[in-house]
């Protein structure tokens, strides 16, 4: 090790307000050793080179040859995730993540681009016009259903007898119908809610037939109904990504043709 490294280490040391013995404990290391690093009779092996950088905070290259690199010292932030499948680097000038396959998305202060395997530039997901038209969708259910169910309830409560106190039930229908349309168009069975029908059609059979028990035992497919499709959800969804980054690749080959 060059003397000018092992002075580098000393200041990053004094800088972090650690001595020689605090670091060696932190290290696993001797004192002896610690201080012949900052002597340059020797030099730590790479292990304890990467516990340096990250006990003082800083890149191996900065550590070792003094330079920070130029993101580090433009962006401030400077933050790196990788697991197995996905990669997240996040810095002052935006986001940017890369999955196993190479798809990117970079969000920034300039809008979100979006860049499959070839680095080709194709549309994101939610901007796709079908998931306007769904909100559109979503929109016009949620409305028909508030208004049928307070029509319907009125008629039943004016023209049979008992109904003010059995068809309010009806009202349950307001969160369960809007969340039907998504599920099937995003093709994921938990987007439905299930829960409220299951309080629906507990409260139905109760009110109606006086089924409390054993209706209580519709609770129990709760659990079921969210075990068993959550990793289908998952699985769906994962291809149903892929299949869309492929069709929205292909179009803007279109495009550009």
């Amino acid at each position: 090790m060059n003397v000018e490294t092992a002075n580098r280490l000393m200041q990053y040391r004094k800088k972090a307000g650690l001595s020689q013995e605090e670091l060696a404990d932190k290290l696993g290391v001797s004192r002896q050793a610690v201080s012949k690093w900052e002597c340059a009779e020797s030099s730590p092996d790479t292990d304890n080179l990467i516990a340096l950088a990250k006990i003082y905070n800083i890149s191996l290259d900065e550590l070792i040859n003094g330079e920070a690199p130029k993101e580090e010292k433009k962006d401030g932030i400077n933050l790196h995730f990788k697991d197995d499948e996905d990669e997240v680097h996040i810095s002052a000038s935006g986001i940017h993540l890369k999955d196993d396959e190479g798809n990117e998305v970079h969000i920034g202060n300039d809008g979100v681009e979006i860049l499959n395997e070839k680095k080709e530039k194709i549309d994101t997901y939610f901007h796709r016009k079908g998931h306007y038209k769904l909100k559109t969708a979503e929109s016009i259910i949620s409305s028909l259903t508030v208004l049928g169910v307070i029509i319907a309830y009125l008629l039943l409560g004016f023209l049979v007898e008992g109904a003010w106190a059995h068809y309010w039930v009806l009202f349950l229908l307001i969160p369960l119908t809007p969340s039907i349309l998504p599920a099937i168009y995003y093709r994921r069975f938990t987007i439905f809610a299930y829960p409220v029908l299951i309080v629906f059609l507990y409260l139905t059979l109760g009110v109606f037939i006086s089924w409390w028990h054993p209706g209580w035992v519709l609770f129990l497919t709760i659990p079921v109904y969210y075990s068993v499709f959550g990793p289908i959800d998952h699985l769906i969804s994962r291809k149903v990504r892929i299949a869309d980054k492929i069709l929205d690749a292909h179009d803007y080959d279109e495009d550009n043709d």
